[in-house]
């Protein structure tokens, strides 16, 4: 191995350095990864949401507050036109730009408009006349370009639309774009402002006032000039006169005084930034971006990004609260960051509440985030001096240390190696310590030498060394036990030495004690003695400029150690055989050569009786069996054969080499006939013998891979253990195609019960005399790969014994998804299926009945026909849950053990007749009779009864007409995971069919 090797300069400066730029580092980290960084770009953003929020919130106020405040004048001048033309004796058509009585109604009305254009502080406000209906409209359209000041006199308005006549009455300038009347064809630019709440007024007469109101976005009046300076934002509501829209009021926002209210100087100390209110129409914006049109802006930013244009267009996805990608226009500096507020101008249900209306703060990362960017440079800038003042004073540092010790080298160096060594004192204590502890040194090395083989003799350890140098008397220096370790006899030594013709010829005798060598290395491991007294020697030489050094250490207790963890490695320390790892590895090797296989059969072994052992003797009595099963399978145990023990009470075996199965099966027998003639004594004086059960898959017949053997073998041996146990059983193809996957999906089982791996769907009971859902019954569905049906999963369950696993998951999953559902919060009741023969524990019974209490007196528990009831559990859950008006039905009348006797014994709340009752009753007499009965019979003693399995008209009108309380099946409603109420069609025919019933009396 290769060591840095340099001057203690380097070794000084160089870790110095090391930890100065480890604490650069963690400085960063610190700084970096420790939230402060992110706090302060969090600041920023949070800053400018503030004041983008602030602003839009006085804005919307503005604009529906104050601005927008015109429902009562639109109301007062309803009133006016309705009493003016009732005066008059016309209609609202006759309102036309030509009429007299135009000019005289409008003459009435100005003071209101004009009043509520001052009142409302707004630029504008204006009054339109649908009149005859035609293009060209009666109206009056007054400005006020400063509406914070006001002349008694009107001579700071200027009129855009009104009749001469009133003009000049009410002493008001016309404006370069006067006309007597309004020319608004529909569908042109700019007339929503109009044609949208009239024409919605029309469409829709249910709404009133501010539910019409429209903010209609930037646009020019036509005729105006001048660029986005003389763009207006209009309000308008409709006017009506007795109940019916005859016209238009609004105001008028132009785009000078709207920029006045969005101040963008706020948002930053350069005033860079800019605010945007801008309108996206309903229905617009399907895509990865929203596109705004601009109504009004103001800032510098606003007007220096390229690509500029009336539309914005804006990432959906928000990358902070209320923060987007502003995609364009773009700037060349780098991102822009746009904080978007919703202006909440429209009710929620008001027909133009599709278009949202947005406050818009726009800055360019540089500009928003310029705090952070200066503390992330001050950051590296202080890292920077930090490290360069480190550098500096680790040299001068190192340097006073270095210079005394170049000065002790010098004298070293200087000194004669004849003479005492006097160093003299350099006034630094560890140096001046060195310098006495060199001047002992040569004195102490004598006296140290002879110490070395004492202390090796007191640690214990049996280590042994020879030199040899090429030296003229030729003899081998040996020390130690290194002779007695080689079995090198002790009387061909001189005192420590040996002549070197005697080691070599010992040396090559040992080549035959070699187990291991590493030539290399120079290691070699050697073994003495016989078996019963293994000595086991690691023998290292090292051969380098002539001189051989040969270390002998006894590692006997280790080879020994190394020896028992491969054997417990390997075999089953209860037993001797073959464990699970070892038995794959020896079959491994067994199906390499499958010449050598002929027939084989792979044997899964499984104990009987030892459950039965350990619970009656305890434990040591049941390894006792374990043990003599073992010595039975070891008896048997051949070059032909492998036997392991896989786990408690099971065993594998496999027997191969065979010339027909004959000779396998006789081995077997064998095996059989000494398990019956060997017992384990037990502390009681009994002696039993030991059982087991087999199952046994032939190669190749059945397979040719071990895997697949193992497989089969196993499926034979659970059959036996089903059915006849002590028994050994082969392996059936055909068996095991129908029943596989009870050991397949063994594991799938306990994922379901552990992670609740079902669904539920939910069908109708439905009240046979209206149609009306009574209950909907609860049936699983198991939502794994190979379990896919309810009777999948019983069948399972049953074969590993959790059915009562089964019934907790049918309880609590089932009114979980039931609870979740709509039609849980109606009065219908629920129906869970339960297994007869099981029970929950009273702790998750009360466990279930505190989670789902305002339930449980709506649970109708079904008891299901799949096993044979059990009177006491029965019992046990009617109590229950009958304490809580929770009530019982029993399930599948008529089929498997659901009959007479456990309708006598149960008396349950609802009796469900089994479809194989139901099915074609409409043409079997002797059923019709029965059910007949049955129906009476339940009526007298207090039950109702329910039929399943409907699937046609003809069933249903037969089951009705007998009087059948309640009726379930597909015809009804198919199970759905969204219950809900059953089609019309099928409640009407109920109810239709009710009016009969047939007498069967």
């Amino acid at each position: 191995m290769n060591h840095f090797k340099g001057s203690l300069l380097q070794r000084i400066l160089i870790p110095i350095l090391v930890v100065m730029l480890i604490e650069g580092i963690l400085l960063c980290v610190v700084v970096f990864n420790s939230g402060t960084m992110e706090g302060l770009k969090g600041n920023a953003y949070d800053v400018f949401n503030e004041k983008v929020s602030g602003r839009s919130g006085t804005l919307e106020n503005d604009m529906v507050g104050r601005w927008s405040a015109i429902e009562s004048a639109a109301e007062t001048i309803g009133d006016g036109i309705e009493s003016f033309i009732e005066g008059e004796g016309i209609t609202t058509a006759d309102l036309t730009p030509d009429s007299s009585y135009t000019s005289k109604l409008l003459e009435n009305l100005s003071e209101e408009l004009i009043f509520r254009m001052r009142r409302n502080a707004v630029t504008g406000v204006f009054l339109i006349l649908d009149g005859d209906g035609r293009d060209k409209k009666a109206g009056l359209y007054f400005r006020d370009s400063d509406p914070l000041t006001e002349a008694s006199d009107n001579s700071d308005l200027q009129a855009v639309r009104a009749p001469a006549s009133i003009t000049k009455k009410l002493n008001i300038a016309l404006n370069t774009n006067w006309l007597p009347y309004f020319q608004l064809t529909e569908g042109a630019d700019g007339t929503e402002y109009y044609y949208e709440p009239f024409r919605t007024a029309i469409e829709r007469p249910e709404l009133k006032g501010t539910e019409l109101g429209y903010w209609c976005p930037a646009f020019s009046m036509h005729g105006d000039t001048g660029g986005r300076e003389s763009m207006i934002l209009t309000y308008s509501l409709p006017v009506y006169s007795e109940g019916i829209p005859c016209g238009v009021m609004g105001i008028e926002l132009n785009m000078d005084y709207l920029v006045k209210q969005i101040p963008a100087r706020e948002l930053s100390e350069d005033n860079y930034g800019s605010y945007i209110l801008a309108c996206k129409k309903s229905g617009s914006g399907d895509g990865e971006a929203e596109e705004y049109t601009v109504v009004a802006r103001s800032g510098a930013l606003i007007n220096q990004l390229e690509g500029q244009s009336d539309v914005l267009s804006i990432s959906k996805e928000s990358y902070r609260k209320n923060f987007h990608s502003l995609l364009s226009p773009s700037s060349r500096q780098g991102a822009v960051h746009s904080c978007i507020h919703d202006l909440n101008l429209y009710e929620r249900n008001a027909p133009f509440s599709g278009d949202r209306w947005v406050l818009i703060g726009i800055e360019e990362d540089y500009h928003l985030l310029s705090f952070f960017y200066e503390f992330e440079r001050a950051i590296l800038f202080i890292l920077a001096v930090t490290i360069l003042i480190g550098v500096a004073a680790a040299i001068i540092v190192a340097r006073a240390v270095t210079k005394p010790i170049e000065t002790l080298t010098y004298k070293l160096k200087m000194a004669d190696p004849g003479s005492p060594i006097r160093l003299g004192e350099l006034k630094i204590d560890e140096i001046d310590k060195l310098s006495g502890t060199i001047e002992n040194l040569s004195r102490e090395v004598a006296d140290n030498a002879h110490k070395l083989e004492a202390i090796l003799d007191m640690t214990g350890v049996s280590v042994g060394a020879c030199e040899y140098t090429d030296r003229a008397e030729k003899k081998v220096y040996c020390s130690g036990d290194f002779c007695r370790l080689l079995d090198i006899p002790e009387e061909e030594m001189t005192g420590s030495y040996l002549p070197t013709s005697v080691m070599k010829k010992h040396m090559a005798e040992l080549k035959a004690r070699q187990v291991e060598r590493d030539r290399e290395a120079g290691l070699y491991i050697l073994k003495f003695g016989k078996a019963e007294e293994e000595r086991w020697v690691r023998l290292k030489v090292i051969s380098e400029k002539g001189r051989i050094l040969a270390v002998a250490t006894d590692m006997t207790q280790e080879m020994q150690e190394k020896q028992k963890i491969e054997h417990d490695r390997d075999f089953d320390l209860l037993t001797g055989l073959y464990n699970r790892r070892a038995f794959y590895r020896q079959i491994e090797e067994v199906f390499m050569n499958k010449k050598r296989m002929a027939i084989g059969a792979m044997i899964m072994i499984d104990l009987d009786n030892l459950k039965y052992v350990n619970d009656t003797y305890g434990h040591d009595y049941g390894d006792e069996y374990i043990r003599t099963a073992a010595r039975v399978l070891q008896s048997l145990d051949t070059r032909n054969s492998v036997v392991a023990r896989l786990s408690g009470d099971e065993f594998l075996a496999f027997f191969y080499g065979s010339g027909n199965r004959d000779t396998v099966r006789h081995r077997m027998d064998q095996i059989y006939e000494m398990f019956k003639n060997t017992k384990i004594h037990l502390p009681d004086g009994t002696s039993i013998p030991v059982r087991a059960s087999a199952g046994m898959a032939w190669y190749p017949d059945d397979g040719e891979n071990y895997d697949e053997l193992i497989r089969y073998a196993d499926f034979a041996m659970y059959m036996v253990k089903k059915t006849n146990k002590g028994a050994v059983v082969e392996f059936n193809l055909e068996s095991y195609s129908k029943e596989s996957y009870l050991l397949q999906c063994k594991e799938e089982l306990n994922t379901i019960l552990e992670k609740g791996l079902v669904d539920y769907a939910f069908q109708p009971i439905v009240d046979a005399r209206d149609g009306s859902v009574y209950a909907y019954e609860a049936l699983m569905r198991p939502n794994t790969e190979n379990i896919k049906s309810p009777d999948a999963l019983l069948a399972l369950a049953r074969s590993q014994s959790k059915l009562q696993q089964i019934e907790k998951l049918t309880f609590f999953k089932g009114m979980e998804i039931f609870s979740k559902k709509e039609v849980a919060k109606t009065d219908c009741r629920i129906f869970l299926n339960s297994i007869s023969n099981q029970v929950m524990t009273d702790k998750e019974i009360k466990e279930f009945q505190m989670k789902y209490s305002a339930y449980l007196s709506r649970l109708v528990i079904e008891f299901t026909e799949e096993e044979r009831p059990d009177a006491e559990l029965t019992k046990v859950k009617m109590r229950y849950f009958g304490d809580a008006k929770g009530m019982t039905a029993l399930d599948d009348f008529g089929e498997g053990y659901n009959g007479e006797s456990i309708l006598l014994s149960m008396n349950p709340d609802f009796v469900k007749f089994d479809r194989s009752l139901i099915k074609n009753i409409h043409e079997d007499s002797k059923k019709q009779d029965l059910v007949a009965g049955l129906i009476a019979y339940c009526r007298e003693n207090g039950a109702k009864t329910i039929a399943e399995g409907v699937e046609c008209s003809m069933e249903m009108d037969m089951l009705i007409g007998m009087g059948i309380d309640y009726l379930q099946g597909y015809y009804i409603g198919r199970p759905t995971h969204f219950p809900g109420d059953i089609p019309e069609e099928i409640r009407q025919e109920i109810f239709q069919a009710a009016k009969t019933e047939i007498d069967f009396s």
